[in-house]
Protein backbone atom coordinates (compact mmCIF):
# COMPACT_ATOMS: atom_id res chain seq x y z
CA UNK A 1 0.00 0.00 0.00
CA UNK A 2 3.02 2.31 -0.02
CA UNK A 3 2.83 4.86 -2.82
CA UNK A 4 6.15 5.52 -4.54
CA UNK A 5 7.13 7.91 -7.29
CA UNK A 6 9.51 5.42 -8.89
CA UNK A 7 7.84 2.10 -9.67
CA UNK A 8 11.22 0.46 -10.33
CA UNK A 9 12.21 0.63 -6.66
CA UNK A 10 12.91 -2.75 -5.09
CA UNK A 11 11.24 -4.07 -1.96
CA UNK A 12 14.47 -3.47 -0.05
CA UNK A 13 14.61 0.17 -1.18
CA UNK A 14 10.97 0.79 -0.24
CA UNK A 15 11.15 -1.01 3.10
CA UNK A 16 14.48 0.45 4.18
CA UNK A 17 14.02 4.02 2.95
CA UNK A 18 14.28 6.87 5.44
CA UNK A 19 10.98 8.64 4.86
CA UNK A 20 11.55 12.21 6.01
CA UNK A 21 8.17 13.60 5.04
CA UNK A 22 5.96 10.78 6.32
CA UNK A 23 4.38 10.18 9.71
CA UNK A 24 3.34 6.80 11.08
CA UNK A 25 0.41 6.41 13.49
CA UNK A 26 -0.89 3.52 15.55
CA UNK A 27 -4.68 3.83 15.54
CA UNK A 28 -7.44 1.71 16.99
CA UNK A 29 -9.71 0.17 14.37
CA UNK A 30 -12.80 2.07 15.52
CA UNK A 31 -11.01 5.41 14.93
CA UNK A 32 -9.71 4.61 11.43
CA UNK A 33 -12.65 6.03 9.46
CA UNK A 34 -12.54 9.27 11.40
CA UNK A 35 -8.80 9.58 10.76
CA UNK A 36 -9.28 8.92 7.05
CA UNK A 37 -11.98 11.62 6.95
CA UNK A 38 -9.51 14.11 8.44
CA UNK A 39 -6.89 13.13 5.84
CA UNK A 40 -9.43 13.58 3.04
CA UNK A 41 -10.44 17.00 4.36
CA UNK A 42 -6.80 18.13 4.60
CA UNK A 43 -5.96 16.56 1.19
CA UNK A 44 -3.26 14.37 2.74
CA UNK A 45 -2.63 10.88 1.45
CA UNK A 46 -3.26 8.06 3.95
CA UNK A 47 -1.88 4.56 3.55
CA UNK A 48 -2.95 1.61 5.72
CA UNK A 49 0.19 -0.46 6.12
CA UNK A 50 -1.09 -3.30 8.28
CA UNK A 51 -2.41 -4.35 11.66
CA UNK A 52 -1.03 -5.61 14.95
CA UNK A 53 -2.01 -9.22 15.62
CA UNK A 54 0.06 -9.84 18.73
CA UNK A 55 1.75 -12.98 17.38
CA UNK A 56 5.23 -11.45 17.64
CA UNK A 57 5.83 -11.77 13.91
CA UNK A 58 6.44 -8.94 11.41
CA UNK A 59 5.44 -9.79 7.84
CA UNK A 60 5.86 -7.59 4.76
CA UNK A 61 3.78 -8.70 1.79
CA UNK A 62 4.73 -7.78 -1.80
CA UNK A 63 1.58 -7.55 -3.93
CA UNK A 64 3.61 -7.56 -7.15
CA UNK A 65 4.61 -11.22 -6.91
CA UNK A 66 2.47 -12.29 -3.92
CA UNK A 67 5.56 -12.99 -1.81
CA UNK A 68 6.57 -12.17 1.78
CA UNK A 69 10.08 -10.67 1.54
CA UNK A 70 10.09 -10.03 5.31
CA UNK A 71 8.89 -12.70 7.74
CA UNK A 72 10.71 -12.16 11.01
CA UNK A 73 10.15 -13.21 14.59
CA UNK A 74 10.53 -10.00 16.63
CA UNK A 75 11.99 -11.87 19.58
CA UNK A 76 15.23 -12.23 17.60
CA UNK A 77 15.78 -8.47 17.55
CA UNK A 78 13.86 -7.26 20.62
CA UNK A 79 14.83 -9.84 23.26
CA UNK A 80 17.92 -9.75 25.47
CA UNK A 81 19.09 -6.41 24.10
CA UNK A 82 22.11 -5.24 26.12
CA UNK A 83 21.68 -1.88 27.79
CA UNK A 84 24.08 0.67 26.34
CA UNK A 85 26.30 2.36 28.87
CA UNK A 86 27.83 5.81 28.41
CA UNK A 87 30.92 6.58 30.47
CA UNK A 88 30.86 10.36 30.75
CA UNK A 89 33.18 12.66 32.62
CA UNK A 90 32.39 16.18 33.77
CA UNK A 91 35.03 18.80 33.20
CA UNK A 92 35.05 22.06 35.08
CA UNK A 93 35.78 24.80 32.59
CA UNK A 94 38.25 27.45 33.61
CA UNK A 95 36.81 30.78 32.54
CA UNK A 96 39.08 33.70 31.94
CA UNK A 97 38.22 37.02 33.49
CA UNK A 98 36.93 39.74 31.19
CA UNK A 99 39.70 41.95 29.85
CA UNK A 100 38.91 44.78 27.48
CA UNK A 101 41.55 46.26 25.15
CA UNK A 102 42.82 49.60 26.31
CA UNK A 103 42.10 51.31 22.98
CA UNK A 104 38.48 50.09 22.81
CA UNK A 105 35.93 52.89 22.43
CA UNK A 106 32.17 52.94 22.88
CA UNK A 107 31.71 53.51 19.15
CA UNK A 108 33.85 50.48 18.29
CA UNK A 109 31.97 48.30 20.80
CA UNK A 110 28.62 49.35 19.34
CA UNK A 111 29.83 48.59 15.82
CA UNK A 112 30.98 45.10 16.84
CA UNK A 113 27.76 44.35 18.70
CA UNK A 114 25.51 45.53 15.89
CA UNK A 115 27.43 43.32 13.45
CA UNK A 116 26.36 40.21 15.36
CA UNK A 117 23.52 38.40 13.52
CA UNK A 118 21.86 37.79 16.89
CA UNK A 119 21.71 41.54 17.51
CA UNK A 120 21.68 43.29 14.15
CA UNK A 121 18.84 43.56 11.67
CA UNK A 122 17.50 40.32 10.21
CA UNK A 123 16.38 42.20 7.10
CA UNK A 124 19.05 40.55 4.92
CA UNK A 125 17.56 37.18 5.84
CA UNK A 126 13.81 37.75 5.66
CA UNK A 127 13.34 40.28 2.86
CA UNK A 128 14.57 37.93 0.13
CA UNK A 129 11.56 35.58 0.37
CA UNK A 130 7.77 35.70 0.36
CA UNK A 131 6.74 35.81 4.02
CA UNK A 132 3.02 35.21 3.48
CA UNK A 133 2.86 31.92 1.56
CA UNK A 134 -0.56 30.18 1.78
CA UNK A 135 -2.28 33.38 2.91
CA UNK A 136 -2.60 31.93 6.43
CA UNK A 137 0.35 33.82 7.93
CA UNK A 138 -1.15 36.05 10.61
CA UNK A 139 2.17 37.24 12.10
CA UNK A 140 5.33 37.13 10.02
CA UNK A 141 8.84 38.38 10.80
CA UNK A 142 8.33 42.05 9.90
CA UNK A 143 6.19 44.41 11.94
CA UNK A 144 4.65 47.87 11.60
CA UNK A 145 4.52 50.39 8.77
CA UNK A 146 8.30 50.27 8.36
CA UNK A 147 8.26 46.46 8.15
CA UNK A 148 11.11 46.02 10.62
CA UNK A 149 12.06 42.35 11.24
CA UNK A 150 11.53 42.44 15.01
CA UNK A 151 8.73 39.93 15.60
CA UNK A 152 9.29 37.56 18.53
CA UNK A 153 6.60 35.09 17.54
CA UNK A 154 5.12 33.59 14.39
CA UNK A 155 1.37 33.00 14.13
CA UNK A 156 -0.30 30.83 11.50
CA UNK A 157 -4.09 30.70 11.09
CA UNK A 158 -5.84 27.35 10.82
CA UNK A 159 -8.16 28.61 8.10
CA UNK A 160 -9.03 31.74 6.17
CA UNK A 161 -12.27 32.16 8.07
CA UNK A 162 -11.67 31.10 11.69
CA UNK A 163 -10.09 32.86 14.66
CA UNK A 164 -7.77 30.07 15.78
CA UNK A 165 -4.24 29.15 14.82
CA UNK A 166 -0.80 28.17 16.04
CA UNK A 167 1.96 30.30 17.56
CA UNK A 168 5.64 29.40 17.16
CA UNK A 169 8.62 30.82 19.04
CA UNK A 170 12.21 29.78 19.62
CA UNK A 171 14.84 30.16 22.31
CA UNK A 172 18.58 29.56 22.06
CA UNK A 173 21.42 30.08 24.52
CA UNK A 174 24.59 28.59 22.94
CA UNK A 175 26.99 30.71 24.97
CA UNK A 176 25.30 30.36 28.36
CA UNK A 177 25.24 26.57 28.18
CA UNK A 178 29.02 26.60 27.78
CA UNK A 179 29.28 28.39 31.13
CA UNK A 180 26.49 26.47 32.89
CA UNK A 181 24.71 23.71 30.92
CA UNK A 182 21.82 23.34 33.37
CA UNK A 183 21.09 27.05 33.68
CA UNK A 184 21.64 27.67 29.97
CA UNK A 185 19.06 25.03 29.03
CA UNK A 186 16.49 26.56 31.38
CA UNK A 187 17.20 30.04 30.03
CA UNK A 188 16.68 28.82 26.45
CA UNK A 189 13.22 27.62 27.45
CA UNK A 190 12.60 30.88 29.26
CA UNK A 191 13.52 32.82 26.13
CA UNK A 192 11.08 30.77 24.05
CA UNK A 193 8.29 31.35 26.56
CA UNK A 194 8.88 35.10 26.79
CA UNK A 195 8.81 35.23 22.99
CA UNK A 196 5.55 33.34 22.67
CA UNK A 197 3.70 35.52 25.23
CA UNK A 198 3.03 38.06 22.46
CA UNK A 199 0.49 35.64 21.03
CA UNK A 200 -2.74 34.77 22.83
CA UNK A 201 -2.13 31.11 23.63
CA UNK A 202 -4.69 28.96 25.41
CA UNK A 203 -2.44 27.63 28.18
CA UNK A 204 1.22 26.91 28.90
CA UNK A 205 0.43 23.20 29.17
CA UNK A 206 -0.72 23.24 25.52
CA UNK A 207 2.76 24.14 24.26
CA UNK A 208 4.58 21.38 22.38
CA UNK A 209 8.37 21.67 22.21
CA UNK A 210 11.03 20.56 19.76
CA UNK A 211 14.56 20.46 21.20
CA UNK A 212 17.68 20.43 19.05
CA UNK A 213 20.85 19.98 21.09
CA UNK A 214 23.55 20.33 18.39
CA UNK A 215 26.19 19.40 20.97
CA UNK A 216 29.64 17.93 20.40
CA UNK A 217 28.95 15.22 22.97
CA UNK A 218 31.99 13.13 22.02
CA UNK A 219 34.46 15.82 22.99
CA UNK A 220 35.82 15.68 26.57
CA UNK A 221 33.12 16.84 28.97
CA UNK A 222 30.55 17.33 26.21
CA UNK A 223 28.47 14.23 26.94
CA UNK A 224 28.18 15.00 30.65
CA UNK A 225 27.27 18.62 29.91
CA UNK A 226 24.59 17.47 27.44
CA UNK A 227 23.17 15.10 30.05
CA UNK A 228 23.06 17.85 32.69
CA UNK A 229 21.31 20.22 30.28
CA UNK A 230 18.75 17.56 29.26
CA UNK A 231 17.92 16.64 32.85
CA UNK A 232 17.57 20.28 33.89
CA UNK A 233 15.35 21.11 30.91
CA UNK A 234 13.20 18.04 31.49
CA UNK A 235 12.67 18.92 35.14
CA UNK A 236 11.58 22.46 34.28
CA UNK A 237 9.23 21.33 31.52
CA UNK A 238 7.68 18.77 33.84
CA UNK A 239 7.13 21.42 36.48
CA UNK A 240 5.43 23.72 33.95
CA UNK A 241 3.43 20.87 32.41
CA UNK A 242 4.77 21.25 28.86
CA UNK A 243 5.14 18.38 26.42
CA UNK A 244 8.35 17.50 24.59
CA UNK A 245 7.37 16.26 21.13
CA UNK A 246 10.60 16.13 19.12
CA UNK A 247 14.24 15.75 20.13
CA UNK A 248 17.09 16.02 17.65
CA UNK A 249 20.49 15.09 19.02
CA UNK A 250 23.62 15.74 16.98
CA UNK A 251 26.38 13.94 18.89
CA UNK A 252 28.90 14.26 16.09
CA UNK A 253 28.84 18.04 15.76
CA UNK A 254 32.30 19.22 16.64
CA UNK A 255 34.93 21.56 15.37
CA UNK A 256 38.52 21.70 16.42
Amino acid sequence: NIQVGDKTMSVLEIWGAEYQERNAFLIKGEHLKGFQAICKREKVNCEILGEITGDGQIIVHDSWDNSNPVNLNLSKILSNIPQKTFNLESISGKLKSLKLPGDLSVEKVLELIFRLPSVGSKGFLVRKVDRSVTGLIARQQCCGPLQLPVSNVAVVAQSHFGLTGAAIAIGEQPVKVLVNPRAGARMALGEALTNIVWALISDLTHIKCSVNWMWAAKLPGGGAALYDAAVSLGELMTEIGMLLMVVKTAFLWQRR
